[in-house]
């Protein structure tokens, strides 16, 4: 995935909703962000349910 401002963008929106308290599984089954992103956002591996 190309780094692009945009995605720098979404990326740090997801982490302050993560921050806030707010699920963000939705963003990874939406592909905005990645597994590894996810992991790096709340430090542990992605459970698909």
């Amino acid at each position: 995935m190309e780094v692009t401002p945009m995605v720098k963008l979404s990326l740090e929106f997801v982490k302050g909703i993560y921050a806030w308290g707010f699920p963000i599984d939705i963003y990874l089954q939406c592909k905005q962000i990645t597994p590894e992103q996810y992991q790096e956002i709340t430090g542990k591996p992605y459970q698909q349910a």
